[in-house]
């Protein structure tokens, strides 16, 4: 017999930054790109661990396999460059959490979360803002997720696995992402 599928948060819990809106976007898990987001520390409700990372669907996934690279990082800035490594400014490097492939499963509704694979940690210290960066390098269907015009602090995207971003949506639109605080999955 298989033991049931639990889950436990340990102070903390799954803070979500949604915008509202239903717009679909390819990124990151469509289009081959790197894709790096700013969230203002006013946006996010938290500190500490940071031991997850989710993105909401804008329609039913079907099965997609991708290869992938997630960094997070501190800065002080509030407007994203075309450099992705000057984005994480003031001496505030990104850190490697998650890298590797995973599948997103069939069946997953519109609204609800993917979690991407996270075995790493990064502490976020509530203070700064914060830069969440996907860089998808393979991928086998499309799996569009939901973001909001008009809002956040900025997106850009460059080619996959690329060092300077071809185009900014700064405070046009962002993805909804959920950040998991001191839990993880058991």
């Amino acid at each position: 017999m298989q033991p049931p599928n639990m889950q436990f948060l340990f102070s903390g819990g799954d803070d979500a930054v949604e915008y509202g809106g239903e717009s679909s976007s390819d990124l990151p898990f469509g289009s081959l790109h790197r894709t790096q987001m700013l969230y203002l520390a006013s946006e996010i409700n938290g500190a500490g661990p940071i031991t997850g990372i989710a993105l909401q669907t804008s329609a039913t996934t079907t099965t997609g396999s991708y290869t992938y690279t997630l960094k997070l990082g501190h800065t002080t800035l509030s407007e994203l460059t075309t450099s992705f490594a000057a984005n994480y400014n003031a001496g505030m490097p990104s850190t490697l959490v998650s890298s590797g492939s995973f599948t997103i499963p069939a069946g997953v509704p519109a609204g609800e979360y993917i979690w991407i694979p996270f075995p790493g940690t990064f502490t976020y210290n509530g203070q700064d803002n914060l830069i969440v960066d996907i860089d998808v390098s393979s991928g086998t269907v499309l799996n569009a997720m939901r973001f909001t015009e008009g809002v956040g602090a900025g997106r850009m995207l460059g080619g996959a696995t690329g060092s300077n971003g071809t185009t900014m949506w700064t405070g046009t639109s962002m993805l909804n992402t959920k950040f998991r605080f001191n839990g993880g999955p058991l």
